[in-house]
């Protein structure tokens, strides 16, 4: 009995002390007002941006800095501080796009400590998400016509269209990433792949049927292979 009570001591005086200690946390780091269009000096790693985003939409974010040599990291965080996008920092001055929805969102600097005129500054732009996710709700698609695909990370779903073709030919299919093309039937065509740039200036994928498709409805599915990816993308078909 008196082992137990022993021990149960120890543990309501831990508990005791546990009351009066402070968890160490990201919180405690300073957190600093942002305005959107406007460069900012911010060179500390101690700081935070705070963003709030009101819906969908991309961030762009920029960077520079007047130090020859020197090149100013800036990623953007979500709400708690952590990491929620492999294409979430920017280095040097070629902005990124980060796609968000809506919530609480960090800038924060992890450059040169000793680069004190590193800036940035970060644009909002909304979107309108399509739900194309399935085939029942697959987007119909004219030839020629360009659609961009907003790949929310950790939201990342492939994405269908529907195409329609008047007469027996062969197509071409460009993106910025992996396709599968099938019939009505959910029959997957044969298709060749190669890079694109050389022919159009468009830096993706080319997919090419090997034979001529009979007149009928076809699919297009763009496939999200990195759920973890923020991009914006592009396909059409000729």
């Amino acid at each position: 009995m008196r082992q137990i009570k022993k021990i149960f001591c120890i543990i309501m005086t831990i508990a005791f002390v546990l009351t009066f200690v402070s968890p160490v946390s990201t919180a405690d780091a300073a957190t600093k007002s942002i305005t959107e269009g406007e460069w900012l000096n911010a060179c500390s790693s101690d700081d935070y941006y705070k963003i709030e985003v009101t819906g969908t939409g991309y961030l762009t974010l920029t960077s520079k800095t007047d130090n020859e040599g020197d090149i100013p990291y800036y990623e953007i965080l979500n709400s708690k501080k952590k990491t929620f996008s492999d294409d979430s920092f920017v280095s040097g001055e070629e902005p990124i796009d980060v796609i968000v929805s809506i919530g609480t969102y960090y800038i924060h600097y992890f450059g040169e400590e000793s680069d004190d005129t590193a800036c940035v500054k970060y644009t909002f732009t909304p979107i309108k998400e399509k739900q194309n996710y399935c085939k029942a709700k697959a987007i119909s698609l004219k030839a020629g016509n360009k659609v961009k695909i907003y790949q929310i990370p950790k939201r990342g779903f492939n994405r269908y269209f529907k195409i329609k073709l008047g007469s027996k030919k062969k197509i071409t299919v460009y993106s910025e990433c992996n396709i599968d093309i099938f019939n009505a039937k959910g029959k997957d065509l044969d298709v060749s792949s190669a890079f694109a740039e050389d022919d159009i200036g468009f830096n993706g994928l080319k997919y090419r049927t090997k034979k001529k498709l009979p007149k009928g409805t076809y699919y297009i599915v763009v496939r999200v292979d990195n759920p973890f990816k923020s991009a914006i993308d592009t396909v059409w078909w000729q």
